[in-house]
């Protein structure tokens, strides 16, 4: 096995242990572009994506992920038994009974033959159109089949929060949601704004800036793409929000922030603070990747690297494994 095939595969393993199982699919599918005869990353791509099914409520997205990971199983059985050297016999079991049991969901739901996606409009003007494909190479679309494909029947917004129950006055939980998504929408048009532009903006004629000697360059462009990513930024402490009502974390809606709501209140000064236990319950890995995410961000040990897990820190992972 290659090296580079062995690393990717190693790194979407870790990243489907911490939850993120969508960064996971992504290195997943590079290995076998990279090593096409290597059995596991096959294998372990069909895995992620049956994990993905099971977090998606649409019974249309969930029928194109299994779809996915049912080409991926067969792949990795057919790889894996020609002899690649790296897929062993207790991986092949395991993959052969996971293909079983997806082709027996697929049969039963009669969706047992191949699911075509169709194609629809991308816009009304070139600009529009430009935007979506823009945003859909990328995996922009708060959407999940944009996680996997990028066809046209993925450019739309369409992921919305499954059936849930509120107790209580005050603003939905939809209507929070409606607002954390505009604000994405948002982020995402200056991104491509700023990062698509061509020539002189026309706000920035006429605009006279002091000669500085700093060699800074300024401009509506890069205005628009440190807008878009303050907006983005800023999107985590409204997640926090959600993650505190939902669960009933009992943070001040005040103190609730991305940094500090997986964390209690210190109990003595000058000790660290101890991960917070999470309603006990199923488990719930996007909860867990969120929590990592958390970690990429505000954890000082991982200031110079990302998506690596501390020595010191698997406690906290396997707390917030369990949530829901």
């Amino acid at each position: 096995m290659g090296l580079g095939a062995q690393a990717l595969c190693n790194l979407g393993n870790a990243l489907s242990s911490a939850g993120r199982f969508v960064d996971a699919i992504a290195e997943w599918r590079r290995a076998p572009a990279e090593h096409p005869e290597l059995g596991m990353a096959s294998g372990n791509l069909g895995d992620g994506l049956t994990t993905y099914a099971h977090f998606v409520y649409d019974p249309g997205h969930t029928v194109v992920i299994l779809q996915q990971s049912r080409h991926w199983f067969a792949q990795a059985i057919y790889r894996g038994g020609a002899g690649d050297g790296a897929t062993y016999p207790e991986a092949l079991a395991r993959f052969r009974a996971r293909l079983s049991q997806v082709a027996k969901w697929l049969r039963e739901n009669g969706a047992d033959d191949e699911y075509a996606l169709k194609s629809y409009p991308l816009g009304r003007s070139k600009r529009e159109q430009a935007y979506r494909k823009w945003a859909l190479q990328r995996h922009l679309f708060v959407n999940p089949l944009n996680d996997l494909v990028t066809e046209s029947v993925a450019a739309q917004d369409v992921l919305m929060l499954p059936p849930h129950r509120v107790h209580g006055a005050g603003i939905t939980l939809l209507a929070f949601y409606n607002q954390l998504k505009e604000e994405y929408a948002y982020a995402r048009w200056c991104l491509f704004e700023g990062t698509t532009a061509k020539g002189l903006h026309v706000a920035d004629r006429k605009v006279g800036l002091a000669f500085n000697a700093d060699y800074a360059l300024y401009s509506i462009a890069l205005e628009q793409v440190k807008t878009a990513y303050r907006c983005a930024y800023s999107l985590f402490d409204k997640i926090a929000y959600l993650i505190n009502d939902y669960w009933k974390l009992g943070i001040p809606e005040r103190g609730v922030s991305f940094r500090t709501v997986w964390l209690e209140p210190k109990e003595v000064k000058d000790t660290p603070r101890r991960v917070r236990e999470p309603p006990a319950g199923r488990e719930n890995l996007p909860l867990r990747g969120l929590y990592w995410l958390s970690k990429d961000l505000f954890d000082e040990s991982l200031a110079d690297v990302a998506e690596q897990t501390p020595k010191n820190s698997t406690s906290c992972a396997t707390t917030w494994s369990t949530s829901c």
